[in-house]
This record gives structure tokens, sequence and C-alpha cells, in this order.
């Protein structure tokens, strides 16, 4: 009977070291905490982008160069322009010269007025434009006519030279070392060197008469193209 009693004493006392367990509850179980809503694709998208926009560095201004470092990358700046000289700014600025040497080969001297008087590059002489002349300029081959000019007083300017420009001004050069006796308005008298003139005019329309006679010999494709 005392062994029955310890036995149930070493019983009881086991069980009241086990740990309890919470009683069951009746009904239904207690839905759990709420959560915070999801949010949708497009806000996630926004949050995204606005944390990397936050978090990118900061971007940071290239330095200023010099003028001189910042057109070494730029692409070559076009050549200037030659300058011009005083001569032609003033002769390009004159009307066309009346060719009156295109109207009568023999025609050796005229009368025609001054435009301008302008020294000639390096001081090498001086030009004159007329408003009119018989003097042929350089061109085609056939060189020059060369002559005089001669004002109302001093000495005749000689021509040596005669050029036409783009713009059909005639310019009579001369490689006198000083000024003509005649300026700008003035009237002079024109003489071309007969000789010369003559001498040129033949052997420029020679020059035709050949061609032509090649040409109808069927020797055109055998011509060497030249001047004149």
């Amino acid at each position: 009977m005392v062994a029955r009693q310890s036995a149930l004493a070493l019983l009881n006392e086991m069980i009241s070291e086990l740990p309890r367990r919470p009683a069951p509850t009746t009904g239904k179980a207690s839905p759990p905490p709420p959560t915070a809503a999801k949010p949708s694709v497009a806000e996630a998208k926004a949050a995204a982008a606005k944390a990397a926009g936050n978090t990118a560095a900061p971007k940071v201004a290239a330095p200023e160069l010099p003028p001189s470092e910042s057109r070494s990358h730029d692409t070559a700046a076009p050549a200037a322009a030659a300058p011009t000289t005083r001569s032609e700014d003033v002769f390009g600025a004159l009307p066309a010269t009346v060719a009156l040497y295109q109207t009568d080969t023999r025609l050796l001297t005229s009368n025609a007025t001054v435009l301008a008087v302008e020294p000639l590059d390096g001081g090498q002489g001086w030009a004159v434009v007329l408003d009119q002349t018989i003097f042929h300029p350089q061109g085609g081959g056939q060189p020059a006519d060369v002559g005089t000019l001669e004002g109302e007083t001093g000495a005749p300017f000689a021509v040596s030279m005669v050029k036409k420009g783009p713009t059909g001004v005639v310019r009579h050069e001369g490689a006198s070392a000083t000024a003509p006796a005649f300026a700008a308005g003035s009237r002079v008298r024109c003489a071309v060197s007969e000789p010369p003139r003559l001498l040129n005019a033949r052997v420029h329309s020679a020059g035709h008469l050949i061609d032509v006679a090649m040409t109808n010999c069927g020797m055109a494709s055998r011509r060497r193209r030249t001047k004149g």
C-alpha cells in the first residue's frame, strides 16, 4: 500500500513538471493581423526611378579650356581670302571699257577720258583706265598693243602692257618711275604703235586660216591645241 502511494506521488510529481498546453478555443480562429496593401506596378516603377535619381552621382561640369586649347579640337578655320590691292578695289568699281579695238584693226589713234590712275603693286609703274580704248589687251595668245597716252601737258605716258579684267575694265600699264602727267577726268590722246599691231593681227589671222585648212584636210585630230 505504501509502495502504491509512493508510486502515485512520484507520478503526480512528474505530471506537474510537464509543460502545460493552452486550452483549446472554440469557434473560428481569429484572422491574422492586416498587412500593408501591395503597391501597384506603376507606383513601384516610379518609386524605383526616384530612388535611382536620388542615388545617382552628380554631374561635374567640364572645365573650360583656354581659347588656344579649345580651338585645337575644332575643325580648321577656313583660309582667309587673299587681300585685294587698292588698285583692284578702284578698278573693280569702274564701268567696262568700250573696246574700240574690236571695230577697226587699223584704228591707231583716238581720244579718251581718264577714269583712274593708280600705282602698280611694288612700285613697278602705273596703270591708267580710260572710258574707251583702241589698245588691244593681251589674251588668247596675242600680245598686247604698245603705244602712248598723251595729255594736254607733260610727257607722254608709255604703254608697255594692256590687260582686261573680269569686269571688262582695260588697264594700260607702263613702267614709269613717275606718275603720268594727267589725272582722272583729263582728256588724253591715244596712239597705238603700228608695226606691232599689224604683225600681231596678221599672225592671229594666219592661225585661224591654218586651223580651217587642217580641218578641211581631215587632220583636225592631229592638231595640237595652243593659244592664238
